[in-house]
Formats: C-alpha cells, structure tokens, sequence
C-alpha cells in the first residue's frame, strides 16, 4: 500500500498554540521567550508525528496511555467510544495542559470533552469523506477487460477531472502553452512532473485563478487522502498540494500535461531550487554530488526506522511500507531542494537499495533490538555501484511572457510539435544568421522559404524567430543559427 501523508488533525494545529505555549511554560517551571515556545512546539509536533503515522498503518498504543485516556474519559465523562478517532498520548498530553491552564486561571482552550468532539469528527471525515455536505466515494469498474476510476456523487458518476467542471461550472479556461525550443533544452535538466507544474504556474500568471472555498479544499482533501492507495488518485493528491493546487486544476483542467520533446527524458543527475518571481520562473541549480545527496537519503532512512523503533518494534507490514516511502520521498526532495535523475540508470537502483536496507535493519531488529541501524543502512547502501554524479550550478529563469505561446487547450500538442518542427528547418535554412541582423522576404524565400502567401515567413514571426522590420518586406533576425 502506497504512503498517505494526510495526517489525522493535531492538538499544535489549531488556533490555541499560543495559550498552549503559556501552559509549557508553567510546565518548565521557567520563563520562555515567543521562539523557544515555537521551538518547543515544533519539537512536540514533530515527536509526536511518528506515533501518529505508525498508529494509522496498524501500530499500537502503549497499555499505559491507555489507561490514562480512560481515567481522563471517567474524570470529564467523556464516551471512551472516542478513543477509535483520536490518539490517545496526544489527547493526554492535551488533558495535561488542560488541567495547568484551570489551576492557573488561564482562558482559551477548549474543555476536554468539546476538545476530543472535534478530533473525532476531523477523523470521522477523513474516513467517510463528503462534499458539500454529500457523501463522496471513488469506485473501479472493470469495462471490456481494462480498470476505470470514477467518482461517485450526488448519485453520478464522474471522471475526476469531469468532477471538477460540474462543481465548479463556468470556471475552465480551455487555455494550455507551448515552450520556446531555447527553453525546452533547459526543461529536461528537471523533472516531466515539474515541467508539469511550470505550466500550470504560467497559465495562473496570465489568467488568474477562481476563488474556492476552505470547507471545499478541506472536503476534497479528506477525499483524495482516503483514496491515496490508488494511482490514479495519487497524480491528482499530488497537484492539490501545490500552491493553489485545487485552483489551478479547476482553471486548466485535472489533466494538464506535456508533449513533443517537453516530455523528453531527465538528462542525468541535477540538484535544484524553483522559485517564481516576477512573472519567471528562476530554476537554480546546486553544486552536489550525488554521494552527498545520497547521504541524505541515508539519513533520513535511518532516523526513521529509530523512531519507529523507539515507540513500537516495527512488526506490521504497513509500517514498513510507510518507511519506506518516507525514504523514498527523501530521494526526489530534501530541504526545499528537488533533484531530477533518470529512473532506469539511478532512480530504479536506489529505490531497491532504500528498500533492501530497510527489510535488512527489520529482519536484524527480531533477533538484536539493540542494533546499530545507521551502520546497517551504510552498509546497504555501500553494496550499490552507482556512478558518483555532480549535479551543476547552473541556473536557467522561464520568461512567462518571452518564452511560451498560450494556446487553446485541443491544439496544445500538436502546436508543440510544429513549433518544434519549425525550429529544426530554420536550424538548416538559415544557419549563419545571429540575432539582430536584417534580413528581407526575398533573402528568406532564397533560403527556402518560398510559399507565396508569406504564412511561412509570419510563422516564423509568429514563433520568436524573427521581427517584422520598419520597411515593408523586412525583418530582425530574434535568434542565433
């Protein structure tokens, strides 16, 4: 089963975080300044995110935090029924800061009893999603021997992305573009996901986005989570959690993608940072080795299995599986910066070698609990022959305006394989030509382009290529050949 980020609500999530910090600091017995009560509440949140993930793949709470939930239900007559939808060390660890709020006559958090009906109705949602008040639901059917996904609501079925234009009627803007091939070259150095999301980062520039509402983007969350498992599912989990992700698939479409030599292969190993800024996308590249980045990886792996090996001896399946997706996870992204890399030559090796480490540290923890599992996971990693790359400091910036032709959605593909074509003929026909120099219809037409009606010529206006001079039947060469 495939990692679901979506975590259940925490008690450090809602808007009562600055009262909480006021209960740790009677809980410290010392004065604590604005950053280190952050600094403690990211300590917490992050401590307590690996219970929380080892809990909903099937792992257990302690005996122990079981009896003090159900003394904390006997105290405030809270239904014990609740425990099935919160997580019991976290709601006693809120009762606790409770209990120090009332002693010290501090106002703000919500009674144990209120407090727990909002976790387990966030829960409740979570496992039986709903939109608009409706219940919402994926189903696969099988037609003519082949797997189709759609979503069932209001008594309909639709495709995903068919889902979006009926709740979201007039809101589609049949738009798409089409890269300069001067841009292209730069794009393979980055992922087809991320060439993905350029797109749809340029069509938001120049078209804005609609306005969507929280309780919508939280309903479609819960859905989306629930059915991460699914493929099909996931691609769209994905694009929700970009910036404006639910926005952006509303104004373009679900389904936006690539085509032409856009959807090329990764070139090779590179390291980089993505910002937009200014109407451009800046992509700058870091200098790192692969063996560096790789250690990172390492690190993370190793961590992991600590933690969960600290709270509970990782006996289930399920728990493996989440370890080794957060390993996985690891390799595309570390720290605000992404790494592109071909999947047969590298990505297909690593991931076995990340996912060989991890049974190998689980099979040696049943025999020796107490095994050195950075050494073991060194050690996995050691065995795989994989060429050290150096990923570049080359930075390449996307001109939203310069770079790209927006173009009706239907003729995008096509519109990216003629400009591509177009390029390649005007490598042969006028190699020799440098940016800046005149040329006339006629010097044009003796290098082949010799239709009478001109559409070639002003296709290659059209196209970047050149500009229309101030006298009639000249131009201003746009590019180097």
């Amino acid at each position: 089963m495939a990692f679901n980020p979506q975590e259940t609500i925490s008690i450090f999530d809602g808007e009562d975080v600055d009262i909480i910090g006021k209960c740790l600091e009677i809980g410290f017995n010392r004065k604590l300044n604005s950053q280190q009560v952050l600094m403690w509440l990211d300590y917490l949140k992050f401590y307590m995110s690996f219970p929380k993930l080892l809990k909903a793949v099937g792992g257990n709470t302690s005996n122990r935090d079981i009896e003090i939930f159900n003394e904390i239900c006997d105290f405030y007559g809270i239904t014990k029924e609740y425990g099935k939808y919160v997580l019991e060390y976290e709601f006693n660890f809120y009762a606790n800061l409770y209990r120090i709020s009332t002693k010290n006559n501090i106002k703000g958090l919500t009674h144990p009893a209120e407090k727990i009906k909002e976790l387990a109705r966030y829960k409740y949602l979570i496992e039986h999603p709903q939109f608009r008040g409706k219940s919402i639901e994926l189903k696969t059917e099988l037609i003519e021997d082949k797997e189709y996904d759609f979503v069932y609501y209001d008594g309909k079925e639709y495709k995903f992305d068919e889902f979006l234009l009926a709740m979201y009627p007039n809101k589609r803007v049949n738009k798409s573009i089409v890269f300069f091939p001067d841009t292209i070259a730069n794009l393979l150095k980055v992922g087809p996901t991320q060439r993905i999301k350029m797109k749809y980062d340029i069509l938001a520039y120049h078209f804005g986005l609609p306005i969507i509402s929280d309780e919508d983007k939280n309903d479609l969350s819960n859905f989306l989570s629930k059915y991460y498992y699914n493929k099909t599912m996931q691609k769209y989990y994905r694009r929700f959690n970009w910036d404006s992700g639910l926005e952006k698939m509303v104004a373009f479409g679900a389904d936006l993608d690539i085509s032409g030599k856009v959807d090329g292969a990764i070139e090779g190993f590179w390291c980089y940072e993505y910002m937009i800024n200014g109407g451009k996308a800046i992509v700058t590249g870091i200098d790192i080795s692969l063996k560096t980045w790789l250690h990172g990886v390492i690190c993370s792996v190793s961590k992991n299995l600590y933690m969960f090996n600290q709270i509970n001896n990782i006996s289930n399946n399920h728990g493996i599986e989440v370890i080794k997706n957060i390993g996985i996870m690891s390799l595309y992204y570390q720290k605000g910066k992404r790494v592109a890399l071909p999947d047969i030559q590298l990505g297909r090796p690593i991931k076995d070698i990340i996912e060989t480490s991890i049974d190998t540290v689980c099979r040696k923890m049943k025999s020796n609990n107490s095994i050195d599992i950075l050494d073991v996971v060194n050690k996995c990693f050691s065995t795989v022959s994989i060429q050290d790359y150096q990923s570049e400091s080359y930075q390449f910036t996307v001109d939203f305006e310069r770079d790209v032709i927006i173009i009706d959605t239907k003729s995008a593909a096509r519109a990216q394989q003629a400009i591509e074509q177009v390029y390649t003929i005007a490598r042969e026909r006028l190699i020799g030509l440098q940016a800046g120099e005149k040329v006339t219809t006629q010097q044009l037409r003796d290098r082949g382009y010799k239709n009478n009606n001109g559409k070639a010529i002003n296709t290659l206006v059209e196209y970047g290529i050149l500009q229309k001079g101030v006298l009639r039947g000249s131009y201003i060469m746009l590019k180097d050949f």
